[in-house]
């Protein structure tokens, strides 16, 4: 959690990230998913809803960004944070491909 409220949103490449936590990639996998099923990280998909390639992985909530990070956060990621966290609260998918 701490990797993703310090980086702007991103393209989720497992391998690296696997590398990077020290947690084995299909550990990761289903990690990433209880932090979405808790509301905490918000993840687009490529292929759509039933898709399981993630293409950018985000905070849920701007205030966790600034309760985690060691350092300064973007803002440009704060607001991406913050818009898809509004969009999510009236039942809207920001991330629904048109």
């Amino acid at each position: 959690m701490h990797i993703i409220a310090e980086s702007i949103p991103f393209k989720t490449n497992v391998s690296k990230l696997s590398k990077r936590t020290g947690i084995g990639r299909n550990n990761l996998v289903q990690y990433i998913k209880c932090l979405e099923d808790l509301r905490i990280v918000t993840s687009s998909y490529s292929g759509g809803c039933n898709s399981t390639k993630a293409r950018k992985n985000s905070s849920s909530h701007p205030n966790l960004q600034y309760a985690i990070s060691d350092e300064d956060v973007n803002i440009g990621t704060v607001r991406e944070s913050f818009f898809i966290n509004q969009l999510s609260a009236v039942g809207l998918n920001p991330f629904l491909e048109i």
